[in-house]
């Protein structure tokens, strides 16, 4: 009977060809090599699926959709393909360091109770956009201002938690929050690793960064319906909701006390700088302690980047709460 492999990692893929050969050598070269390695194409137009077969190594696995079903779909196809007790989720336009699977394992061997592993990301483009847009989710990550939030592409599960949870949400937004927002409702045990890192593409334009935020901010909505509400989930929405009430509390009082439109306006200016100047603090602490210090040429752009990005993600929140479709937003 053969062994079943430590690890089954899932990529579900989408007109990948250009981005599917080095995601392919980056984990075929990993220092542990306990895996399967499952690729679920999802109906792709282009060469991704011919690509793919011209890999010859065994422990490539290619489940091939002839249509696109989505990618929580295709993630579910990975995982009832899937034969080790590990299932680890990644993206095609991803690239993983040699030691990402042994450093995943390390965190499951020191503790067999943990129900799922999480890492971070590293931005393969060195621009500046692209630095500060991973360096400010870097900092939310390292520091603890966010819980423990398993990212989408770059998360180990039991494969039995999975199995017990459903699977992977069947939800075309916000998937990746319904999960971990599971995880925690069911009290998995789950361990974010800053060891654990992984390479991928971040936008090198303010449009896409704004639009994938808004979706993402639309994605948490979608899950309020299912969940109880917990703060740290929704402290972006929380803090914007507190921002705009401040000024528009400052600008009603200005026609009726000025003492009172004075307070408001003080109250408005410490919750806009205080988070701006904490994050280029924790910027410039987690730059030298990590001593990535190519992530200097992003601090100007970090000036503005985190209100215009988290605003976008707070916009999407309520354009969803309030019941619009975001498969009609940003047309």
């Amino acid at each position: 009977m053969k062994k079943k492999p430590f690890f089954s990692v899932i990529i579900p893929c989408y007109n990948e060809e250009k981005n599917v050969v080095p995601c392919v050598k980056s984990i075929l070269k990993q220092s542990f090599m306990d895996f399967e390695l499952i690729f679920v194409n999802d109906g792709s137009a282009d060469n991704t699926a011919k690509i793919l077969r011209n890999f010859k190594d065994k422990r490539i696995i290619l489940v091939d959709n002839k249509q696109n079903k989505g990618r929580p779909a295709s993630v579910n196809d990975g995982i009832y393909a899937s034969k080790g007790q590990i299932v680890v989720i990644t993206d095609a336009d991803c690239i993983a360091p040699r030691n990402w699977l042994q450093n995943i394992k390390q965190e499951f061997d020191k503790n067999p109770q943990l129900d799922a592993v999480g890492g971070v990301y590293e931005s393969i483009g060195q621009d500046a956009i692209s630095l500060a847009g991973n360096l400010l989710e870097r900092i939310f990550m390292d520091f603890g201002l966010i819980p423990n939030a398993l990212p989408g592409a770059n998360s180990a599960y039991k494969r039995e938690t999975l199995i017990e949870l459903g699977g992977y949400p069947l939800r075309k937004w916000g998937a990746d929050s319904f999960l971990n927002m599971l995880m925690h409702e069911n009290k998995k045990s789950i361990k974010i690793s800053s060891k654990n890192v992984i390479k991928t593409n971040y936008p090198k334009k303010m449009k896409p960064i704004l639009k994938r935020k808004f979706y993402w901010g639309g994605g948490l909505a979608k899950t309020v319906d299912k969940m109880k509400f917990k703060l740290g989930f929704f402290i972006r929405p929380v803090y914007f909701i507190l921002l705009l009430s401040s000024i528009a509390f400052t600008i009603i009082f200005l026609f009726i006390s000025k003492y009172v439109a004075t307070f408001g306006l003080i109250s408005t200016a410490l919750l806009f700088f205080i988070p701006h100047i904490t994050i280029l603090l924790l910027s410039l602490v987690w730059i030298k302690r990590n001593k990535k210090y190519v992530y200097l040429n992003s601090l100007p752009i970090m000036l503005f980047l985190p209100v215009i990005q988290e605003f976008s993600y707070f916009l999407g929140f309520i354009y969803v709460l309030v019941g619009r479709n975001l498969k009609n937003a940003w047309r």
